[in-house]
């Protein structure tokens, strides 16, 4: 009997150690996993890029106008943009095939960021040319652009008053009988090379981009206005907004197109056309007394003087202005508008030019007296003023005109003679010139 007792105790006994045991182990094993691990990462600038871009509603920007196919796995196209884009202005570099193995390096910081199940496999470079194939979709990438421009005004609080459209160009080392994008084209420089050309319109003066166009590089400026004006106008929906251009900008149809909107364009109109005719009228008009000339000053130096008349030193320039009545038909629709024309002299940019015409006039009468070198060993002598004169002709075309340009100058040319094997020969020795002064 006392050993049925004995033996009943003994395995309750081993069983309350059993359960003792297990209760411990699970408790040493709460406790290793209730330790933090650590993990050592370089974040840099990741998280204020990460913020910026969430900020701008970057994600959702293409997320929302693009559905992947129903197999898609992993992070939306909208993520994985984003975090290329970090690590792109992170590392300053765009390579495809370098981007999985910086993921795996900042797995647990891209993670936290961004609340995503990031992996290294999201990124390599057949996702992310495929990326780059979605986002060239030419329907798809406007609604983008439309949906990051608007909501990074709205996100920023941006006051919309100034548009600036421009133009720029960018060298490649590529064959331009291989790309559709580069091709040779006019470079800033006066040079032909490979390149493309990107059209931005900026708000200004921030320079915020809006709106952007890449062509290839042998288009024309003028043709490249219209488009990213009527895309920004539409962002913006409202109207009053000045859009700001070079000359380039002055095609009587991108003013007529922007005139229509009842918006407001100011851009210099180039020397072509009809302008040198409507130069010579509003400058007859001010000679006659018809415009009165009046001083521009910055804000801040009018503001200085409002108990009386602004102090006439501080002037940036002076002019005048006038309205001209302009016509244009735009989608078989007649086009009716004022259009404000300032004929302006600017003080700095006058005392440049009249400096640079001096050295252009000095050059000149030296590249005509070498024309007729005095008499000395390997040094060319006209016999005759007929030889003379045919030199002159194609140097009036080439020479004069490649140093003055497109300027309003008339050259009349001083011939002096000079005794040449006892033959007079007419050498032209100086250059007169009128331009017009205000």
């Amino acid at each position: 009997m006392k050993s049925g007792i004995q033996s009943h105790v003994n395995i309750q006994s081993a069983k309350l150690t059993d359960k003792i045991e297990r209760n411990q182990n699970k408790s040493n094993l709460s406790e290793q996993a209730s330790e933090p691990s650590i993990i050592n990462e370089r974040i840099d600038d990741i998280p204020l890029l990460v913020a910026m871009l969430l900020k701008l509603d970057l994600p959702n920007a293409v997320d929302k106008y693009y559905t992947p196919h129903d197999n898609h796995q992993g992070l939306s196209h909208g993520w994985l943009l984003t975090i290329w884009i970090v690590y792109i202005l992170s590392k300053e570099n765009h390579y495809m095939n370098r981007v999985e193995d910086w993921i795996a390096t900042h797995l647990s910081s891209l993670c936290a960021l961004t609340g995503q199940p990031v992996t290294a496999k999201d990124f390599t470079d057949d996702r992310l040319a495929k990326l780059l194939k979605i986002l060239s979709d030419n329907d798809l990438w406007p609604k983008v652009e439309q949906h990051l421009s608007q909501h990074s005004i709205r996100a920023y609080n941006l006051s919309v008053e100034k548009i600036r459209l421009d133009a720029t160009t960018a060298a490649v080392n590529h064959d331009p009988d291989l790309h559709d994008l580069f091709k040779v084209g006019r470079t800033k420089q006066g040079t032909y090379a490979p390149q493309f050309k990107l059209m931005v319109g900026a708000l200004d003066p921030l320079g915020l981009p809006l709106a952007t166009d890449v062509v290839s590089g042998d288009k024309a400026d003028d043709p490249l206005y219209v488009p990213i004006y009527k895309r920004i106008h539409e962002i913006l929906s409202q109207t009053s907004v000045l859009y700001i251009g070079d000359s380039k900008m002055a095609a009587i149809e991108t003013r007529a197109t922007i005139a229509r909107d009842e918006n407001y364009y100011l851009m210099p109109l180039p020397m072509t056309g009809e302008t040198p005719e409507l130069l010579d009228t509003l400058l007859s008009g001010l000679k006659n007394g018809k415009y009165q000339i009046s001083h521009v000053f910055l804000p801040e130096d009018l503001s200085e003087t409002l108990m009386g008349p602004p102090n006439p030193e501080l002037a940036l320039a002076k002019g005048f202005a006038t309205q001209i009545k302009r016509e244009a038909v735009l989608d078989g629709e007649k086009v009716v508008w004022m259009e404000r024309v300032c004929c302006v002299r600017s003080f700095r940019y006058a005392a440049s030019e009249s400096k640079g015409l001096d050295n252009r006039l000095k050059n000149a009468e030296l590249a005509l007296q070498n024309l007729t070198p005095p008499p000395g060993r390997g040094r060319k002598q006209y016999q005759d003023e007929a030889s003379l004169t045919g030199t002159l002709q194609p140097f009036r075309k080439r020479t004069l005109g490649k140093l003055f340009g497109s300027s309003r100058i008339s050259v009349k040319l001083t011939e002096l003679g000079h005794c040449t094997n006892s033959k007079v020969v007419k050498i032209p020795v100086s250059i007169s010139h009128s331009y017009y002064r205000s």
